[in-house]
């Protein structure tokens, strides 16, 4: 990006791609997060070369229920960002943002730069950045206890009670076969010692006569017949 000349954009946004598709896979923030990111906001991060860095995103959707969204960078990512606002005074920027346009607002193709980047890699699918932050959020639902499930989805700005309400069954097809055969010994197997107490039994008087018996042949098996009557 240092030998690209000062107005080419297409290094730039190749740049914003790779950044975006990085930070997006650590933290799955809402990629408005990202384009309301201010050079201000990057240059106030708070910490040092030993500690890291953690930038305040005070603009974003949920800042009202969750406060400011943040991104904290190990010392080697914030060079990246301290070396892209030097290059980027050279193009005479417009606007506030960190992640420049040509205009005066925030950001409009990131999705496009991220998609570019992911094909890049070599990744398959063209997935959006919500694709992204709703994988995030599902691996920390299915591998992280409670605790942390609410501690990370709170950095990411995320209601964990939305996670549990509508990703919880929302499972997929190998997850749904191993739910089902979870389901089958239930409705198969009685334990021999378990039997039916008696006061449970069809009266003699309603058992269906012998002339309206259903065929052998379609009768259900043993273990459901036991179900059905109590």
């Amino acid at each position: 990006m240092k030998a690209a000349p000062p107005r080419d954009p297409k290094t730039r946004y190749r740049f914003f791609g790779y950044l975006v598709a990085y930070l997006s896979s650590i933290y799955g923030h809402r990629s408005g997060v990202l384009t309301r990111m201010r050079v201000r906001e990057v240059q106030d991060a708070i910490g040092d070369e030993d500690t890291g860095y953690l930038i305040n995103v005070m603009e974003h959707k949920t800042v009202r229920k969750f406060g400011v969204a943040q991104v904290y960078l190990e010392a080697g990512e914030y060079a990246w960002c301290r070396e892209w606002l030097r290059l980027r005074l050279r193009s005479v920027p417009q606007n506030k943002f960190f992640f420049t346009s040509f205009g005066k607002g925030e950001p409009k193709d990131l999705i496009k730069y991220f998609r570019r980047a992911w094909g890049e890699m070599g990744l398959p699918g063209s997935p959006s950045l919500m694709d992204i932050r709703s994988a995030v959020a599902t691996y920390n639902f299915e591998t992280n206890d409670a605790e942390v499930r609410r501690s990370l989805g709170d950095f990411m700005c995320h209601d964990i009670r939305t996670q549990e309400r509508f990703y919880a069954l929302h499972k997929n097809l190998s997850r749904a076969k191993q739910m089902r055969d979870l389901f089958i010994p239930f409705s198969t197997q009685i334990p021999s010692s378990t039997q039916i107490p008696f006061s449970t039994q069809i009266p003699f008087s309603t058992q269906i006569p012998f002339s309206t018996q259903i065929p052998f042949s379609t009768r259900l098996p043993f273990s459901t017949r036991l179900l059905s009557t109590t």
